[in-house]
């Protein structure tokens, strides 16, 4: 009887592979550390400068301080982004799972509330 292609070991070395891939791509994440590669800016929003810079330094409860009080003048996609961002960071997944949402409900083709929603699942 004649073994198909996706057989035993065939199968396994894939996965091999595939897990491989998936660790040096969660590593490369990794290495990046905290900058939020978002740099979008949409119009009318607030200067989010300082709090990106808060982020950078991965002081993320300072950042989400201040993200809260820009959120409470008027919603805005970017500031939900790095909201959620700041919350992913910080451990506080389900809370960063709403407000991803948030942003793209705001702004449906957020690119980034849409990677790093991403990779809020990794």
């Amino acid at each position: 009887m004649r073994k198909g292609l996706w057989s035993g070991g065939a199968v396994l070395a894939c996965a091999i592979v595939v897990r491989g891939i998936l660790i040096g791509m969660i590593a490369a994440g990794a290495a990046a550390g905290a900058q939020a590669m978002d740099n979008t800016v949409t119009e009318g929003g607030p200067d989010l400068t300082a709090v990106r810079a808060l982020i950078k330094a991965e002081k993320f409860a300072d950042a989400i301080r201040e993200l809260k009080k820009l959120e409470a003048k008027g919603p805005k996609a970017d500031v939900f982004n790095l909201l959620a961002f700041s919350q992913h960071k910080s451990g506080d997944f389900s809370t960063a799972y709403e407000n991803y949402q948030k942003a793209l409900k705001l702004e449906p083709e957020h690119r980034g509330a849409h990677d790093y929603l991403g990779e809020l699942f990794i």
